[in-house]
């Protein structure tokens, strides 16, 4: 499956941190936060991607079936 999305860039804090938003593609709303941290002389990079699906009821079922998968 192949999507298309546009995002921007919604938050900076220069060297250890930066958001970017959906402005336009396949979900209901994306939020995606890169931190960074010095780790073992190099660089660890944490992700934190919060969304919501499209097409409502379903989406949401979608949604809840992916959190609990995910906290196995």
């Amino acid at each position: 499956m192949y999507q298309k999305l546009t995002s921007k860039i919604t938050e900076f804090e220069r060297p250890n941190y930066f958001a970017d938003q959906m402005v336009e593609g396949a979900f209901s709303e994306d939020k995606h936060e890169h931190h960074f941290a010095n780790f073992n002389g190099g660089t660890l990079m944490t992700d934190f991607f919060d969304y919501k699906s499209p097409l409502c009821f379903l989406g949401h079922l979608a949604d809840n079936f992916t959190n609990i998968y995910q906290n196995q």
